[in-house]
């Protein structure tokens, strides 16, 4: 092999080593380049998802509320006709009355108290018992100022034990 033959090998070599090291570089540029694309991609979909789950969170949230607002509105309206419902020539209110009217309103109890906030009759259907929820959420000032006079009733929705109650006071 001559000297030009040599030089012209090791120039092949250098000139393929060079060729080999330019396409792993730019084989790996596409690569992150791709791969930074698809990661955009991907955080595009994610985005896309969490606008979509923050809206149906909204609109559930939304609905959920008008529920509770109309159940609160359902019940005033029910609590209102209680004067209508008692006979007008009795005026005790005793547990038997009120489980008629609680059936016939579709509630699903309800607590009497006399003016002094005591207790004078009581029923619910499913076992709650109306007395702990009046204890742990009603027993409140705006209830309380009833006692003194007011004639503003108090309607609210409240959870308690991971049920909901829609709650109506009323003077």
């Amino acid at each position: 092999m001559t000297n030009d033959e040599r030089r012209f090998r090791r120039k092949s070599l250098a000139a393929v080593g060079i060729g080999i090291v330019a396409s792993v570089a730019l084989l790996s540029l596409l690569y992150m380049v791709g791969t930074h694309r698809c990661l955009d991609k991907t955080l595009g979909f994610g985005q896309e998802t969490m606008v979509f789950l923050k809206n149906a969170c909204e609109k559930y949230d939304r609905y959920e509320q008008g529920r509770k607002t109309e159940a609160t509105h359902n019940l005033d309206a029910a609590l209102e006709s209680f004067a209508t419902f008692l006979p007008p020539d009795r005026f005790e209110v005793n547990d038997d009355l009120v489980e008629e009217y609680v059936h016939t309103e579709s509630l699903s109890g309800m607590l009497v108290m006399d003016a002094d906030g005591h207790m004078v009759a009581h029923y619910d259907i499913d076992g709650r018992d109306p007395l702990m929820l009046w204890r742990e959420e009603l027993a409140c000032s705006s209830i309380a100022s009833m006692y003194r006079g007011s004639k503003v009733s108090y309607s609210t929705a409240v959870e308690r034990r991971g049920v909901d109650f829609a709650v109506s006071a009323v003077p």
